[in-house]
């Protein structure tokens, strides 16, 4: 069973294809460059997400993103999350 001081120790590495994110800035900034190379109206349609949204990303005005509006851009566009848990 794992302890409140147990969870503080754990480390939590995120990579976006082979990209190692830090923060939610990198990741914006990741997520950021997969709009600009694309069609925001392409996005749209495969993701569900609205076109203000996706704009939002573009132009790094969205400051904490749902996970699941992480995933589906990632699937979208050909990408993998990777989280990885070090102890």
């Amino acid at each position: 069973m794992m302890t409140d001081s147990d969870s503080k120790q754990a480390i939590f590495i995120i990579g976006v294809q082979g990209k190692e994110i830090k923060n939610v800035e990198q990741l914006m900034q990741e997520l950021s460059k997969i709009v600009n190379e694309g069609s925001i109206y392409r996005y749209s349609k495969e993701t569900g997400l609205g076109k203000g949204t996706l704009h939002k990303i573009k132009n790094n005005e969205l400051q904490d993103p749902r996970i699941s509006t992480v995933l589906k851009l990632l699937k979208a566009s050909g990408k993998r999350l990777v989280i990885i848990d070090e102890w």
